[in-house]
């Protein structure tokens, strides 16, 4: 009877014991992300166990908002005009009549091609983003070349010859203007 009473005292020891290792452990797992940010997803709750055997195991979804930025393509034609630097004009249907601004970060030079079409990732980092959210739908002009002080036109409206067409008399015989028009050169 002493010999089994003793014999369960040094079970319950042991077990004890393995209970304090164990917390040990536990206290070496403390995960941290490697971003400051918001968590967004959960995909593991507290007393899960993971599995190991597929590789990395995604814990949480963390959205940085201290900054955002994006990528979209760029067709063949028109990539050597972007540079990194240049100023980016985006605009989201979410925020009607608000812009934002941006500037090319990166060119990708490793194109896509998808039917007979070859583009290029550019990123862009927004720099003013007030009431963007990540995952909106946005639109962005990539900025090529500046002019101030001119006065534009639709480019449909210009005809052969730089010509345009503006309200007025005619001033010469041989104008083929729509009545009610005169032609004038675009320079």
């Amino acid at each position: 009877m002493v010999t089994q009473r003793k014999s369960n005292e040094i079970s319950v020891r042991e077990a004890q014991l393995a209970r304090e290792r164990t917390l040990d452990q536990l206290d070496d797992y403390t995960i941290k992300a490697p971003i400051d940010g918001t968590v967004i997803t959960k995909d593991v709750k507290t007393g899960d166990k993971l599995d190991n055997t597929k590789g990395a195991t995604q814990l949480a979804t963390i959205y940085d908002l201290s900054s955002m930025k994006f990528n979209m393509d760029v067709d063949e034609l028109d990539v050597a005009k972007v540079k990194v630097g240049q100023e980016v004009i985006i605009t989201a249907d979410a925020v009607p009549g608000k812009t934002y601004k941006g500037h090319v970060e990166k060119i990708n030079i490793k194109g896509a091609s998808s039917n007979g079409v070859t583009t290029y990732p550019i990123t862009v980092r927004i720099t003013e983003f007030e009431d963007l959210l990540p995952g909106m739908n946005i639109d962005a002009e990539i900025v090529i070349e500046q002019v101030k002080d001119v006065i534009i036109i639709p480019s449909e409206c210009v005809n052969r010859g730089n010509i345009v067409y503006v309200k007025g008399t005619k001033t010469d015989a041989n104008d083929t203007a729509p009545e009610g028009y005169k032609s004038v050169k675009v320079e």
